[in-house]
């Protein structure tokens, strides 16, 4: 029997998140008298997964380049939940739920020899998060007040290379003026005056981790726009992905990433995608996310 079963990831938040159905399945389907995710984010992102343990501990021992690791004294058995060991990785253009789906296809058949994930049940590896474990109080009495089109902007900063960073502060803010009645939610604060350019820190009111917490405000916007990273990646969730009203924006390099998926037709959600990183061609492309609803002065 396997006493640790520990998931890990040397990468980003939104690694981690991709991952949390997956971590799931395997706790529910695997027997192990302990179950321990490490990494080196915060342990707010997963505390809504029952009988995980999570750990900052000893991860640099950890082989970012390998799929597993056993230990056959401590019976510990290592899994990594990284897109980048999966057997059909091939480069950025492969992050995708597919990639991870044969990752832990992978796992499990490691550990049973046998047994593999069926494939008809992918839709159910689409992360879902228990949000009632998370500090959304805020979000439910903001929602009640505003009766306005949302439109989420997921501003931070790009670390994994798959998008060009550029500023959005610009960009919105003319976007915004131009639009009066649509609150214009941004991850990440800077200075303005304009009424409607709203900030997910002040809705919020937490002093750590915010993510998925985001990623609950996101469920009430009309749009979400990123670059595929962080707080966007937060917003990947079943009731956004299988949404047909919900449209998702997403400027990389890639235009695989921003469907997530192999089959672009595989979630309900409009998608939209833009390697044209040209100011005026943002603008545009933001507008048209919008659709014709909208009040312009």
């Amino acid at each position: 029997m396997i006493k640790n079963l520990v998931f890990y990831n040397h990468w980003q938040n939104g690694d981690i998140h991709v991952s949390r159905e997956f971590i799931k399945l395997i706790i529910n389907n695997v027997k192990a008298e302990n179950y321990i995710y490490v990494h080196n984010k915060s342990k707010e992102l997963l505390k809504d997964i029952p009988n995980l343990k999570i750990s900052n501990e000893c991860i640099e021992y950890l082989d970012n380049d390998s799929p597993r690791m056993w230990n056959l004294h401590t019976r510990t058995l290592c899994l990594n939940t990284w897109y980048g060991v999966s057997s059909s990785f091939k480069d950025t253009s492969s992050c995708t739920i597919n990639t991870l789906f044969d990752l832990f296809n992978d796992h499990i058949k490691y550990i049973t020899n046998t047994g593999y994930i069926d494939p008809s049940n992918i839709r159910k590896l689409v992360p879902k998060v228990d949000y009632s474990k998370h500090y959304i109080k805020n979000i439910e009495e903001y929602v009640k007040r505003s009766n306005s089109k949302k439109i989420l902007i997921c501003n931070g900063s790009v670390v994994s290379k798959q998008s060009k960073n550029f500023s959005f502060e610009n960009i919105v803010e003319e976007i915004a003026m131009s639009y009066p009645s649509v609150d214009f939610i941004l991850t990440e604060k800077f200075k303005t005056i304009i009424k409607n350019i709203k900030f997910t820190s002040d809705i919020i009111g937490k002093n750590n981790t915010d993510l998925n917490e985001i990623g609950f405000l996101s469920t009430f916007c009309d749009v979400i726009v990123g670059r595929s990273s962080g707080p966007y990646i937060y917003s990947m969730v079943k009731e956004n992905l299988f949404n047909e009203k919900k449209t998702f924006l997403c400027f990389s390099d890639d235009e695989e990433i921003a469907y997530w998926s192999d089959d672009k037709a595989f979630f309900s959600c409009k998608t939209m995608w833009s390697n044209d990183y040209r100011k005026e061609n943002i603008i545009e492309k933001i507008i048209e996310s919008m659709g014709d609803n909208n009040e312009q002065t």
